[in-house]
């Protein structure tokens, strides 16, 4: 990596601290959202009922010209106030405590200064273009949140229950965790649970962003909002309403502003300096070409132009308005943001951190290989150790069982022996059998092949002290790591990075399997953590470094990358609270299209800056000359306002609709 760059130093690495799920509010609780979702909106009826009010009385001044000089003056005075007074009172409001110089004082001094040097009409159509412009602005933001509405209501208000012998609704919020509920075909499920009786397939799009259904059977989780396709099914309620899966989402996306970007302090920090700037300079222009001798009328009327059109309001709402659209967006994908600052942050990310087991290997073995003694079968081995290990609940055994495809007879063992950390011993038709590892050979006396270079997990056989063979397996990769490795490094990662508990050997093959350059071997939870440290201060001081963990032993990590990610959704509460971006399932694809939602963000953010940064300069100095009419500047102003709001819904949009299949 080039030096050029100036690298963080160790103390500038974030400081980890698991942030806990938002407590249950208001809008959390159950039927809150749909109550929401069916408001008609009172502000923004107020706004365009205010604006074709003051219009209207505009158009009868122009149509009665000949009415008396004071009464046009009071109408005008009536528009002005119907079409400006929430401004008016916010404005009000802000300077009793003490907070000058912000968007509604501007817009306050350019009226009422229009109004003293006569310009009454332009300082009424100041105030309905505003209103019409914040009410377009405001639909544009409700667009953005229609998903997270949309969400809400997947969320039913009560459950069914057998009392008494019979199927009797119960609000969800009376159900409590151990009780059982029943979820009918084509019922959505309104609390996490586990299934105890029947089996069904389920849409978990709404939560996972999987166009597939999945299939679920006894002592499978299912969460709420899932919907259940085709079969009844009984569940035991393992979390109430408050800390079901639907709430925790909806609590986290709704709180995810919380979370300000850079981006958004920086503007809020630029508007406390710029405003105060523009009243200077205003005063200025409508100050000095007076001294030297020009018309006051045109100069301060110039000089109200340049305050109207400087107003920032255009980046105040579309920077947020980019994030909260792209998180939304993303959400339809089962990929949670939890504040725009994450956004952010992964956008700049150039080092990714993979812990291996359920990231990037599905965390199950599968058998690879089987090697039979001479004169012994592979069914034959495969029936041997599959009786010698029916009765054992080790992840080794059950793979080996999985992939035995023959038919077991418990029956036939008549003594069962487990050797901790070695194996098992069996009586089975008076022989004895023998599945375990190496030392269980040795403590046998039994000689295998080498294991020199021998990559893998064995499970070792013998049939009456004789070595029968053995059984290869190694922890699964995902379908789609490969591909994420490849996909990562074509966004222009350039460090990714595998912590693996296993052996030197084991996560070396894995590496170079999965295209990854840097491995760490052998981690406990304490290794990561001193690994992650020495990597974030090795990252240069505007790049980011992200995490990408699943279990419980990850989230001091999670929580001290700079985006912690957490792969499965919020079954591992403690990941999940740690982490800064939840994938809701198991694809690591699903970081590739984060890193994609957030880079495409910035360009819509960049985008907005630019343009309507360059839109005011100019017009401010068109103002300056005093060729832009007073009306042309406030269009000009909300037209802006507009077109970047338009624009930053795009973020909404950038991973397109979900598939459904």
């Amino acid at each position: 990596m080039p030096d050029k760059k100036n690298k963080r130093k160790p103390e500038k690495a974030r400081v980890g601290k698991a942030e806990p799920f938002i407590e249950q509010t208001d809008l959390q609780k159950p039927g809150a959202a749909r109550k929401r979702a069916e408001e008609k909106g009172p502000d923004d009826f107020m706004r365009i009922a205010r604006a074709v009010i003051s219009a209207t009385i505009l158009i009868a001044l122009v149509i009665f010209k000949q009415l008396d000089g004071r009464f046009r003056l009071a109408f005008y005075i009536i528009a002005f106030l119907i079409s400006s007074y929430d401004v008016l009172l916010t404005t009000i409001k802000k300077m009793l405590r003490l907070r000058f110089l912000e968007e509604e004082f501007l817009m306050t001094l350019a009226g009422v200064a229009a109004l003293i040097i006569g310009e009454y009409t332009e300082a009424v159509v100041l105030f309905i273009i505003y209103q019409i412009g914040q009410f377009l602005v405001n639909k544009a933001v409700s667009r953005s949140q229609n998903a997270i509405v949309r969400l809400s209501m997947l969320r039913p208000d009560t459950v069914n229950m057998l009392i008494a012998g019979k199927l009797t609704p119960v609000s969800v919020s009376e159900v409590m965790r151990g009780m059982e509920i029943i979820v009918a075909a084509g019922e959505r499920v309104g609390l996490d649970g586990e299934i105890i009786s029947g089996s069904s397939d389920f849409d978990a799009s709404a939560i996972t962003g999987e166009p597939l259904p999945r299939h679920l059977s006894v002592g499978d989780a299912v969460y709420s909002g899932y919907l259940n396709l085709s079969a009844p099914v009984k569940l035991r309620v393992t979390a109430p309403i408050g800390e079901s899966t639907l709430t925790r989402i909806i609590a986290l996306i709704e709180n995810a502003s919380k979370k300000k970007s850079n981006s958004e302090d920086f503007i809020t920090r630029f508007a406390r300096i710029y405003t105060p700037c523009v009243v200077c300079l205003a005063v200025l222009v409508a100050l000095i070409p007076v001294l030297l001798g020009g018309d006051i009328g045109a100069w301060v009327h110039n000089a109200l132009i340049f305050i109207i059109v400087s107003c920032p309001c255009a980046l105040i709402i579309s920077l947020p308005l980019s994030y909260y659209a792209a998180i939304g967006g993303a959400m339809r994908h089962g990929i949670l943001f939890k504040g725009s600052l994450y956004l952010e942050r992964l956008a700049a990310v150039n080092t990714v951190v993979f812990d291996k087991t359920g990231t990037l290997s599905s965390g199950d073995f599968q058998v690879i290989s089987i090697e039979p003694a001479e004169g012994i079968d592979d069914n034959t081995l495969l029936m041997l150790a599959s009786h010698a290990l029916h009765f054992s609940n080790h992840p080794l055994a059950s793979a080996i069982l999985s992939f035995y495809k023959g038919k077991i007879v418990p029956d036939l063992v008549t003594n069962h022996k487990t050797i901790p950390g070695k194996g098992v011993i069996i009586q089975m038709n008076n022989s004895m059998i023998s599945a375990g590892n190496q030392a269980l050979m040795d403590n046998l006396g039994l000689r295998v092949p080498s294991t020199a270079g021998f990559e893998d997990t064995a499970v070792y056989v013998a049939l009456n002290a004789v070595y029968a063979g053995r059984i290869l397996l190694s922890d699964a990769m995902k379908s789609d790591a490969e591909l994420t490795v490849r996909k990562l490094k074509y966004l222009g990662i350039n460090r990714i990075v595998m912590l693996s508990s296993d052996k030197e050997r084991i996560a070396a093959r894995t590496a170079k399997e999965l295209g990854i350059d840097e491995y760490y071997s052998e981690c406990l939870p304490q290794d990561k953590i001193t690994v992650l440290s020495r990597l974030i201060a090795e990252t240069y001081a505007d790049e980011t470094l992200a995490f990408v963990g699943d279990g419980i032993n990850d989230a001091p990590a999670l929580a001290l990358a700079d985006v912690g990610v957490s792969m499965g959704g919020l079954g591992a509460n403690t990941a999940a609270e740690a982490s800064d971006l939840i994938i809701m399932n198991d694809e690591s694809g699903k970081l590739v299209s984060a890193i994609t939602v957030a880079g495409k963000t910035k360009h819509i953010v960049i985008q907005n800056a630019a343009f309507s940064l360059g839109i005011k300069v100019a017009i401010m100095i068109f103002a300056l000359i005093g060729i832009v009419p007073l009306w042309l500047a406030i269009a000009a102003d909300t037209c802006v306002t507009l077109l970047t709001s338009i624009n930053a819904s795009r973020a909404y949009n950038i991973l397109g609709k979900p598939e459904k299949k």
